[in-house]
């Protein structure tokens, strides 16, 4: 959920441009982990016809996410020339963080981040 809050402008403009600017954040990242999904699988020699849940490879968006951000700068200013470079060490480093896809998980994933005594009253619905 988005509090208004959170926004580092305070006009409807700025803010516009702020949910923007992290859609466009959240779309090169999701492509870049495609890239880096495609990448890994077929190094394992998978087709995507023919891929088993349990030999899937999948990137971790949230290192995705990071490291994207982190070569924001190298994508704004770096030369056009180089551009394929640096998006392709984006996908590598995206590569180096994966796991295996698991299907039908006996478990529900949960948070084992320790709880703040300080947090206020949370509403349970």
């Amino acid at each position: 959920m988005i509090v208004v809050d959170d926004f580092h402008g305070r006009s409807e403009r700025t803010v516009k441009q702020e949910l923007f600017a992290h859609f466009v954040l959240i779309t090169m990242s999701r492509l870049c982990t495609n890239e880096s999904e495609n990448l890994l699988n077929s190094l394992l020699n998978l087709q995507p016809d023919e891929m088993d849940p349990k030999q899937t490879i999948q990137a971790n968006f949230r290192n995705s996410l990071a490291t994207m951000s982190r070569h924001l700068e190298d994508i704004m200013f770096v030369p056009a020339r180089c551009i394929k470079k640096v998006m392709d060490d984006i996908v590598s480093s995206i590569s180096r963080n994966h796991q295996k896809l698991r299907p039908g998980r006996s478990y529900i994933r949960k948070s084992k981040k320790p709880v703040n005594k300080w947090r206020g009253c949370e509403s349970t619905a």
